[in-house]
Order: C-alpha cells, then sequence, then structure tokens
C-alpha cells in the first residue's frame, strides 16, 4: 500500500550475511504495472535510493510480462555506497531478478494448475 514502511534487506552474494537497512523505505506505488519505494538517510543531498519494479504486458494473450528493475541513488552517500559496491550489487540485482522470476513462474504454474491464491498479485 502507498505509503507504507519497508524492511530492506540486502544480501550482497551472500545470504548468509544479509545487510538490514538503517532507514525504512516508503512505498510509492504499489499496482499491477509497478511496485515502487523510496528510502532516504537524512536529507536527500545525504542519501535518497528510488526503486523500482515495472511489469509490462508481453502480448494480447496475457501469457507473458516484461520486467525491469532499476534503482536511481542519489546524494553523496549513495555515490560513495554504489562505487564501493557496484560489482557486489550488479550480481545481486541478476540473483534477485533471476529468484523473483522463478517464484512468479511458479505461482502462475500453480494456479494453473487450480492452486490458491492470485497469479498476476504482487500482494503475497
Amino acid at each position: 500500500m502507498v505509503g507504507s514502511k519497508l524492511e530492506a534487506v540486502l544480501h550482497m552474494g551472500n545470504p548468509d550475511k544479509p545487510m538490514v537497512g538503517k532507514g525504512t523505505p516508503t512505498v510509492v506505488r504499489a499496482d499491477d504495472e509497478e511496485l515502487s519505494w523510496l528510502g532516504t538517510k537524512g536529507h536527500w543531498t545525504i542519501f535518497e535510493g528510488y526503486h523500482r519494479f515495472e511489469f509490462k504486458k508481453g502480448d494480447a494473450s496475457g501469457t507473458t510480462t516484461t520486467f525491469k528493475h532499476s534503482e536511481k541513488l542519489r546524494g553523496i552517500l549513495g555515490w560513495v555506497f554504489y562505487m564501493i559496491f557496484r560489482r557486489k550489487l550488479e550480481v545481486a540485482y541478476v540473483t534477485m531478478d533471476k529468484k523473483f522470476k522463478e517464484e512468479v513462474e511458479a505461482r502462475y504454474a500453480k494456479f494453473k494448475a487450480g492452486g490458491a491464491g492470485e497469479a498476476g498479485s504482487i500482494k503475497d
């Protein structure tokens, strides 16, 4: 729900050593087309991160979806964080995107087989 607070947990390539965010990101948009959130640490000039998952229907049949994952960092700590963790972030994002795809496809298969829940819901 828009305005809700999230807990940010980063796994930066090691699932046994998560980094729990010190800030509390706030949901900006949550619907069938986008899930996005904004996190700040102090003023935006210190740190601000805007994270976005975008979903676009791929064809008229409704059986495919294009997923776009993006993040924008601002502020002095955003720049430092990116420069220090850039390689780890790239690996972590690719891993997260693959796991997200697997989860969505598994839920869709369960839905198609007559299981409970909504196949297209981001609320579960």
